[in-house]
Protein backbone atom coordinates (compact mmCIF):
# COMPACT_ATOMS: atom_id res chain seq x y z
CA UNK A 1 0.00 0.00 0.00
CA UNK A 2 2.86 2.34 0.71
CA UNK A 3 4.98 1.96 -1.74
CA UNK A 4 2.89 3.87 -4.22
CA UNK A 5 2.49 6.36 -1.54
CA UNK A 6 3.64 9.85 -3.15
CA UNK A 7 3.32 13.16 -0.69
CA UNK A 8 1.98 14.85 -3.72
CA UNK A 9 -1.27 13.49 -3.00
CA UNK A 10 -1.06 14.64 0.53
CA UNK A 11 0.06 18.10 -0.15
CA UNK A 12 -2.84 18.19 -3.16
CA UNK A 13 -5.91 17.21 -0.57
CA UNK A 14 -4.17 20.23 1.62
CA UNK A 15 -4.70 22.81 -0.66
CA UNK A 16 -8.06 21.53 -1.89
CA UNK A 17 -9.22 21.90 1.79
CA UNK A 18 -7.43 25.34 1.83
CA UNK A 19 -9.35 26.35 -1.32
CA UNK A 20 -12.43 25.09 0.72
CA UNK A 21 -12.47 26.34 3.52
CA UNK A 22 -11.44 30.13 2.16
CA UNK A 23 -14.50 29.78 0.44
CA UNK A 24 -16.68 28.94 3.29
CA UNK A 25 -15.40 31.58 5.36
CA UNK A 26 -15.96 34.24 2.87
CA UNK A 27 -19.04 32.91 2.14
CA UNK A 28 -20.56 32.25 5.36
CA UNK A 29 -19.23 35.77 6.88
CA UNK A 30 -20.22 37.64 3.60
CA UNK A 31 -23.70 35.74 1.92
CA UNK A 32 -25.18 34.42 5.63
CA UNK A 33 -24.01 37.18 7.04
CA UNK A 34 -25.61 39.92 5.69
CA UNK A 35 -29.05 38.57 6.61
CA UNK A 36 -27.96 38.35 10.18
CA UNK A 37 -26.63 41.76 10.57
CA UNK A 38 -29.98 42.85 8.18
CA UNK A 39 -32.04 41.15 11.94
CA UNK A 40 -28.97 42.95 14.11
CA UNK A 41 -29.36 46.57 12.79
CA UNK A 42 -33.23 45.92 12.61
CA UNK A 43 -33.17 44.97 16.68
CA UNK A 44 -35.42 41.94 15.50
CA UNK A 45 -34.55 40.41 19.00
CA UNK A 46 -37.91 38.96 19.64
CA UNK A 47 -41.43 37.55 18.44
CA UNK A 48 -43.02 41.04 18.57
CA UNK A 49 -40.00 42.91 16.70
CA UNK A 50 -39.58 39.76 14.09
CA UNK A 51 -39.17 40.79 10.39
CA UNK A 52 -39.67 39.72 7.13
CA UNK A 53 -36.99 39.04 4.11
CA UNK A 54 -38.78 42.26 2.35
CA UNK A 55 -38.79 44.32 5.58
CA UNK A 56 -35.15 43.77 5.66
CA UNK A 57 -35.01 44.34 1.57
CA UNK A 58 -33.23 41.26 1.00
CA UNK A 59 -34.23 38.37 -1.57
CA UNK A 60 -35.35 34.98 0.05
CA UNK A 61 -32.72 32.64 -1.90
CA UNK A 62 -31.65 29.40 -2.07
CA UNK A 63 -28.91 29.91 0.28
CA UNK A 64 -31.34 31.30 3.05
CA UNK A 65 -33.65 28.66 2.63
CA UNK A 66 -31.31 25.84 3.91
CA UNK A 67 -29.19 27.96 6.34
CA UNK A 68 -32.55 29.02 7.59
CA UNK A 69 -34.35 25.61 7.56
CA UNK A 70 -31.91 23.38 8.94
CA UNK A 71 -28.53 24.68 8.08
CA UNK A 72 -26.18 27.16 9.65
CA UNK A 73 -28.27 29.81 10.62
CA UNK A 74 -31.19 27.75 12.36
CA UNK A 75 -29.09 27.79 15.57
CA UNK A 76 -28.94 31.34 15.74
CA UNK A 77 -32.30 33.08 14.06
CA UNK A 78 -35.16 31.69 15.14
CA UNK A 79 -38.12 31.41 12.51
CA UNK A 80 -42.20 32.31 13.23
CA UNK A 81 -45.15 31.20 10.95
CA UNK A 82 -45.53 27.82 9.43
CA UNK A 83 -42.45 26.51 7.52
CA UNK A 84 -43.67 26.18 3.61
CA UNK A 85 -43.47 22.49 1.93
CA UNK A 86 -40.93 21.44 0.00
CA UNK A 87 -40.82 22.57 -4.14
CA UNK A 88 -40.94 19.01 -5.00
CA UNK A 89 -40.84 15.30 -3.80
CA UNK A 90 -37.52 14.62 -2.01
CA UNK A 91 -36.13 18.25 -1.85
CA UNK A 92 -35.60 19.98 1.39
CA UNK A 93 -36.29 23.26 -0.18
CA UNK A 94 -39.61 25.39 -0.25
CA UNK A 95 -40.16 28.55 -3.27
CA UNK A 96 -38.51 31.60 -2.42
CA UNK A 97 -42.44 32.87 -2.11
CA UNK A 98 -43.25 30.88 0.41
CA UNK A 99 -40.31 32.10 2.62
CA UNK A 100 -42.09 35.35 2.14
CA UNK A 101 -44.57 35.05 4.62
CA UNK A 102 -42.14 33.80 7.29
CA UNK A 103 -40.80 36.27 10.30
CA UNK A 104 -37.41 36.08 11.46
CA UNK A 105 -35.46 37.18 14.73
CA UNK A 106 -32.47 36.75 17.08
CA UNK A 107 -33.32 35.45 20.64
CA UNK A 108 -31.83 38.26 23.09
CA UNK A 109 -29.81 35.03 24.33
CA UNK A 110 -28.46 34.62 20.84
CA UNK A 111 -27.50 38.08 20.14
CA UNK A 112 -23.70 38.47 21.61
CA UNK A 113 -23.27 34.88 19.21
CA UNK A 114 -24.44 36.38 16.39
CA UNK A 115 -22.89 40.14 16.78
CA UNK A 116 -19.64 37.51 17.62
CA UNK A 117 -19.95 35.40 14.41
CA UNK A 118 -21.43 37.98 11.60
CA UNK A 119 -20.62 41.93 12.48
CA UNK A 120 -18.98 43.83 10.23
CA UNK A 121 -16.17 44.10 13.35
CA UNK A 122 -14.38 41.30 12.88
CA UNK A 123 -12.93 41.08 9.31
CA UNK A 124 -12.91 38.52 7.12
CA UNK A 125 -9.33 39.80 5.55
CA UNK A 126 -7.01 37.53 8.01
CA UNK A 127 -8.77 34.21 7.92
CA UNK A 128 -9.17 34.03 3.85
CA UNK A 129 -5.45 35.45 4.00
CA UNK A 130 -3.86 32.95 6.57
CA UNK A 131 -5.77 30.38 3.91
CA UNK A 132 -4.74 31.72 1.17
CA UNK A 133 -0.88 31.73 1.73
CA UNK A 134 -1.72 28.00 3.41
CA UNK A 135 -3.05 26.99 -0.05
CA UNK A 136 -0.32 29.20 -1.77
CA UNK A 137 2.51 27.33 0.41
CA UNK A 138 0.63 23.70 -0.12
CA UNK A 139 0.83 24.22 -4.05
CA UNK A 140 4.50 26.07 -4.37
CA UNK A 141 5.41 21.92 -2.12
CA UNK A 142 3.42 20.11 -4.54
CA UNK A 143 5.11 21.97 -7.53
CA UNK A 144 8.71 21.70 -6.36
CA UNK A 145 8.39 17.90 -5.45
CA UNK A 146 6.96 17.69 -9.19
CA UNK A 147 10.05 19.41 -10.83
CA UNK A 148 12.44 17.89 -8.16
CA UNK A 149 11.45 14.63 -7.61
CA UNK A 150 15.08 13.28 -6.10
CA UNK A 151 15.57 15.80 -3.55
CA UNK A 152 11.85 14.79 -1.58
CA UNK A 153 13.02 10.80 -2.14
CA UNK A 154 15.42 8.78 0.48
Amino acid sequence: MFDTFDIRWVFGAFALAAGIFAFYTYYHKSVLGKFVRALLASGAFNPETAKTFAELDIAPTAAYEHALLGGSLSRIVTVLGERPHPRRRGSALPNPEDLAVLRFYIPAEKETKARGIYSDDQSIVAPVVVTATALVLAVLVCVLVAAFPNLFVQ
